[in-house]
């Protein structure tokens, strides 16, 4: 088959699918299924969070997931391979394929040897794709505690496509926080960001070790502005996901029973 005729039956192909979309509600079963590159299932995606491409008709869509291991066949050394913030692509918010791991290894400079990249907030802003996250325990040359495995962090990367490649920001978004001496810091963890609907950006972080904060982003969105602000508890909620419902912002919390 030609080129062009390739090029006529998958738009032929595509007008037949938006019809049928419009006719009738999709359909799904969970868990949705996520495909890695050899076709096998993804067994886990923890703190999923989606993102829309700006440049493609009709919409595709992106999730990252949390540094963790994805499936029980792969393996690294004695352990369990843990992928870099998995990517994955879906045209349907039901079928996803994986597309690559955000980081090929932990980035330099930012992260200590052992850190954990968690809980990816994808964001469209300034005409480029950034991807905030938490780093376990960033290296010691953003620590005020030389040493310590405990002291978290929100960084930033961008990308001119939501598929990456991924370029870190040399410094962090919001440094460790002191909780007391020593090796005792607040967990800044689980970045997300919301417009007010004037142009401002807010970056909300924290976890039940601290309490959830929110604090003002820069217009570069490299680094937080102004004092932080508490808007939850210490010790009882993480995860913030914050929406714009008209000119009110809406807050969840999920509480932490334990």
């Amino acid at each position: 088959m030609s080129r062009s005729s390739r090029s006529c039956l998958a738009a032929a192909l595509l007008a037949t699918a938006a019809a049928n979309a419009s006719a009738k509600e999709p359909s799904y079963t969970n868990p949705l299924p996520l495909r890695l590159a050899d076709g096998s299932l993804a067994e886990s995606c923890a703190d999923p969070s989606l993102l829309r491409d700006r440049t493609t008709t009709p919409t595709v869509w992106y999730m990252y997931c949390t540094m963790d291991p994805v499936s029980y066949k792969e393996r690294e050394g004695k352990g369990w391979k843990f992928r870099m913030m998995p990517v994955y692509r879906s045209v349907d918010l039901v079928n996803w394929y994986f597309v690559r791991d955000a980081f090929d290894q932990r980035p330099a400079g930012l992260a200590g040897p052992k850190a954990g990249l968690w809980a990816p907030e994808p964001v469209y802003q300034n005409g480029s794709y950034y991807l905030y996250f938490t780093v376990t325990d960033v290296a010691d040359a953003h620590s005020p505690e030389k040493g310590c495995e405990a002291d978290s962090g929100i960084a930033v990367a961008t990308s001119a496509s939501p598929s990456g490649p991924w370029t870190p920001a040399r410094d962090l978004v919001v440094a460790p926080r002191r909780a007391g001496a020593g090796c005792n810091f607040q967990w800044t963890f689980d970045p997300d960001v919301i417009e007010d609907g004037q142009g401002d950006r807010f970056l909300y972080y924290g976890s039940y070790g601290g309490g959830i904060y929110v604090q003002r982003l820069s217009r570069d969105g490299l680094k937080v502005e102004g004092d932080a602000v508490r808007i939850a508890a210490a010790d009882r909620y993480e995860g913030a996901e914050v929406v714009r419902h008209g000119d009110a912002m809406r807050l969840w919390i999920p509480a932490f029973a334990g």
